[in-house]
């Protein structure tokens, strides 16, 4: 945290760690990344960020793409395999969505 004058007037800027997405995994000694974990981290982070452009709550997301609020849930801690079919639902739910706000993809 630092703080700094804009125009006289005293503000804080505070740095944020990470913006709550799952921490892809450590490579190995080789440096090489656990292919599985990676991909499901990989699409658990993207899924967050899309359905956070497009101004969804899991449980919006969730009710579009015609899944339960707890399998979206798990899916994007990262820890959980998710079905193609689900995959894809979601992916229509987030692509609608953002046609719906006019957001770019």
């Amino acid at each position: 945290m630092r703080r700094v004058a804009l125009s006289g007037a005293k503000m804080t800027n505070i740095a944020l760690k990470h913006d709550n997405l799952p921490a892809l995994p450590k490579p190995d000694r080789r440096g090489r990344y656990p292919a599985e974990e990676f991909a499901r981290v990989s699409l658990a982070r993207d899924i967050i960020r899309s359905r956070r452009e497009a101004r969804l709550t899991q449980t919006e997301l969730a009710k579009l793409a015609g899944i339960r609020q707890e399998i979206l849930s798990r899916i994007e801690s990262g820890k959980h395999k998710a079905a193609v079919r689900t995959i894809d639902s979601i992916e229509k739910a987030l692509a609608k969505a953002v046609r719906r706000e006019g957001l770019s993809e």
